[in-house]
């Protein structure tokens, strides 16, 4: 596992990383003491939960989606499942829950190349034993979206409380610039979805047709003094795009994994 960028707690109970002096990254893992609301449901879940245990009364607890890895024309006995790299919590004692209460033990996890929290390539992938049933949505790895942009402006769909299984709220994404320093701006895929701790990894998607197309996962948000939206300061949500460049890089490691 690569070394950890160390995280503060602020007093509002998220996670935060500086990333300059004119913004904060915050990560949407939250600490936990009871257990989730559960929820049956006819209709797919479109998340699972990830928890990594503190100690014997406390749990960081984040979300994930599971990937269909036959899809990529794979046959493996593991499921596999996107996260976001901070809600491991540096931590190896995890498990993955389901909104039935099945729970299963994180068996591997893997980072991408240049792993650093806050920035794109905040996310993980982790292994645990099969789930059976059609109860949980699985995503396919072949189908990224081929450009952020064309997003830009769309309606997009993410869970309307940490406790629900499905993307029912309905929300916007939009495509910003920020200014990081006096000489580095960085683009965003911001979206302005109701989230609060404990919602990292979960999926953004586009509803087309009743189906869900997997465009990303919430990763948090970042304080800016001058938000491009409103001219003011604020909290400005942003996501990892689910794009062919991630695809790519997740299907060499599952490639590498299930040697």
């Amino acid at each position: 596992m690569p070394n950890r960028e160390k995280l503060r707690f602020i007093s509002i109970g998220f996670m935060a990383l500086a990333v300059s002096a004119a913004g904060y990254f915050s990560a949407s893992a939250s600490t936990i003491n009871a257990p989730h609301m559960v929820t049956i449901s006819s209709t797919p879940n479109h998340a699972i939960f990830l928890k990594c245990k503190i100690n014997e009364t406390q749990e960081y607890q984040s979300k994930g989606v599971v990937l269909n890895v036959l899809a990529g024309q794979m046959k493996s006995k593991k499921d596999y499942a996107l996260v976001t790299g901070h809600g491991i919590a540096g931590n190896d004692d995890c498990y993955i829950e389901d909104f039935q209460g099945n729970a299963s033990a994180v068996i591997g996890t893997y980072f991408p190349k240049n792993y650093r929290v806050g920035t794109d390539s905040d996310w993980a992938l982790i292994s645990f034993k099969q789930i059976q049933g059609s109860h949980i949505k699985k995503y396919d790895i072949d189908a990224p979206i081929e450009s952020v942009s064309l997003f830009d402006g769309k309606t997009v769909s993410f869970a309307e409380a940490r406790g629900l299984p499905q993307n029912t709220q309905k929300c916007k994404m939009t495509l910003i610039a920020i200014n990081i320093s006096q000489t580095e701006t960085r683009e965003f895929a911001s979206h302005n979805c109701r989230s609060i701790a404990g919602q990292s990894g979960s999926p953004i998607t586009l509803n087309e047709d009743g189906k869900h197309k997997l465009i990303g996962i919430h990763l948090g948000n970042i304080w800016t003094l001058h938000s491009p939206l409103t001219g003011k300061p604020g909290r400005l949500n942003f996501m990892r795009p689910f794009d062919k460049y991630m695809s790519a890089e997740i299907k060499t490691m599952l490639g590498e994994i299930e040697e």
